[in-house]
């Protein structure tokens, strides 16, 4: 078995050679995996309304792992109204399988791929079909790669009347982008819709709500965002940090305030750059957001006005300290 499984994960094939000889099931799949090999063969979850495969998980796995096998179970309901059933094992158990992460850890030999960042070897995975069309072992490098590698075979599922299936397949994945950002996105019926969408197809950092303006008086809900992204494999990106509300100060939060920036200035937004109080003062607010909220990303801006097309008059207005 061992030696079956290691060559199987050796003859995979870069996916250029295959594209076309793809069956559609496996074109569902985004983004394309690296090397992916179809094979003969289909594996069926359910059949006649019953169950024909069960969840198998690590005793105690990580929340990633668990949330792969929930929200597979979740989607085959949808699907065909029925579960899989979960169970909790360290072996191998005849029979019908679907492994998911550690699990299969003592079936598979797997040369993960080197010269890979930390973030490309969080998100690399295998998917193996065992013998005989009795299941496949899914399993990632790291908990996030298991979570990616089920919703890898969650695209390959097919509905045919109250029967769920999906063609054998090898495949081995790992990311060119180690994050991948959706500037926009369509509307969805709530955030948590979103995230499991972008979830799905493996996209991992997007916007966060409202993330053109900063502000504190809904903490809760961002933090509470910013983690529930976060489990899901997504980060939220809070763009353009900054509070508005400073202004330029000899000293904070009640000294004395000044024009850096004059009215004459094609924008009166600046801060001024050379004050240190108001420099430590952004730190402060900027570690007071952090701790509140957990963002996944920041992109720090707001230090000045940005607009090239103004600098030199927006130098020109600049206080003297500045200049």
């Amino acid at each position: 078995m061992r030696r079956f499984l290691c060559t199987l994960v050796a003859l995979l094939v870069p996916l250029g050679a295959l594209s076309a000889e793809l069956p559609p099931a496996l074109r569902n799949i985004i983004p394309t995996p690296q090397e992916i090999q179809p094979l003969e063969g289909t594996f069926r979850l359910v059949r006649d309304g019953q169950p024909t495969a069960q969840l198998v998980l690590p005793n105690d796995p990580p929340a990633k792992v668990q949330l792969a096998a929930d929200y597979l179970n979740q989607r085959v309901k949808e699907m065909v109204g029925v579960t899989l059933p979960v169970v909790a094992a360290t072996e191998f158990e005849k029979g019908a399988a679907l492994f998911l992460g550690e699990a299969a850890g003592e079936l598979v030999e797997v040369t993960w791929r080197g010269g890979l960042s930390p973030a490309q070897q969080e998100q690399e995975y295998v998917i193996v079909p065992l013998p005989d069309e009795r299941g496949c072992v899914i399993r990632g490098r790291a908990p996030l790669g298991t979570l990616y590698a089920a919703m890898t075979l969650l695209a390959t599922l097919q509905v045919e009347g109250k029967d769920l299936r999906f063609p054998s397949f090898s495949c081995h994945d790992w990311p060119d982008i180690p994050y991948r950002w959706l500037g926009g996105f369509p509307g969805f019926d709530s955030f948590e819709a979103l995230i499991d969408w972008c979830m799905e197809h493996k996209i991992s950092v997007i916007s966060a709500p409202d993330y053109y303006r900063w502000r504190m008086d809904d903490a809760e809900v961002q933090l509470e965002h910013n983690r529930y992204a976060r489990a899901h494999g997504v980060r939220l990106l809070n763009l353009l940090f900054g509070d508005l509300r400073l202004k330029n100060r000899r000293s904070y939060p009640d000294g004395e305030t000044y024009v850096c920036l004059d009215e004459g200035a094609p924008s009166t937004r600046g801060f001024c750059v050379t004050n240190a109080a108001l420099l430590k003062e952004k730190q402060r607010v900027l570690r007071e957001f952090v701790e509140a909220t957990e963002p996944g990303v920041l992109y720090i801006h707001f230090v000045d006005e940005d607009d090239i097309k103004d600098a030199t008059e927006i130098w020109s207005n600049r206080c003297p300290d500045c200049r």
